[in-house]
């Protein structure tokens, strides 16, 4: 009786343990279905091209490109957090097509560039892309300089997901994180900030932006400002000779100039 109750008792704990187990599985998957369906029902880009495309189909072509208009128009003068979220995802859409693309020798457009030896630059790391596998054991990257908006840091779109501050405490990467709208200047106090980050972690540092053209190039170029004492004019030279897809405005220009006008007025003691 003893040898029969212990066997019984092993059965239940076993049933029990995957009875557990298949609520943990069961509760993954829903996780995941309620994941995809925010990400589709919050996306306007799918929104804006699923709309064209229902009146394309439905439609005559004449009322169908009136609606078009209609629809451009009313993203013309809606709030400007719409404009910001659909640009936001047009341009994560291309970066998972580019990083897509590249790993299959079809497109000649790297993700990221190697600017000197233990310093990387690039677009935003996509963890659904497992670019944190690379950069870390590939690059041996200890450290992350982000330039981003503040959504942009975690928000998913239906394609991406960006890694989040969260995800680089648990994978103990050393991260700063620089919080500046899209296309626009980084002030003088936070190109401090980024060029002697830079210049501290430069054994292992991954500098990005969203789509590393314009806000995490001029953190590279600031460094080089500051820490090897070159000019404005080299600085960008070197820059777009290293990651050519780069392309800074004119007010980014001219907070650059006025940083290294700064750096060559002032006693920094450089290390």
């Amino acid at each position: 009786m003893a040898t029969t109750v212990s066997l019984s008792s092993v059965q239940s704990g076993e049933l029990f343990a995957r009875l557990e187990d298949f609520e943990e599985y069961r509760s993954a998957e829903a996780d995941k279905v309620a994941d995809i369906a925010y990400r589709y029902f919050s996306s306007p880009l799918l929104w804006t091209f699923g709309a064209i495309g229902v009146a394309l189909t439905v439609c005559p072509l004449s009322v169908s490109l009136s609606g078009i208009t209609l629809t451009f128009s009313g993203l013309a003068v809606y709030p400007q957090n719409i404009h910001t979220s659909l640009l936001y995802e047009v341009v994560m859409v291309f970066n998972f097509m580019k990083a897509k693309f590249t790993d299959l020798g079809l497109m000649q457009s790297p993700y990221f560039n190697k600017l000197e030896d233990g310093i990387y630059l690039g677009a935003l790391p996509l963890k659904s892309h497992l670019h944190h596998d690379l950069l870390i054991k590939d690059l041996k990257i200890h450290s992350v300089l982000s330039v981003l908006e503040d959504f942009e840091v975690t928000t998913k779109t239906f394609f991406t997901s960006p890694l989040t501050p969260k995800d680089w405490t648990k994978l103990g990467v050393n991260q700063l994180l620089i919080s500046v709208v899209d296309m626009t200047p980084i002030s003088n106090e936070d190109l401090h900030k980024a060029a002697d980050f830079i210049h501290e972690n430069k054994k292992g540092i991954y500098i990005h932006c969203k789509a590393g053209m314009g806000r995490s190039v001029m953190c590279y170029i600031a460094y080089l400002i500051k820490h090897k004492q070159v000019s404005f004019v080299e600085a960008f030279r070197e820059a777009r000779a290293l990651r050519p897809t780069m392309n800074l405005k004119p007010l980014q220009f001219q907070a650059l100039r006025g940083f290294e006008n700064i750096i060559k007025y002032t006693d920094f003691s450089i290390n």
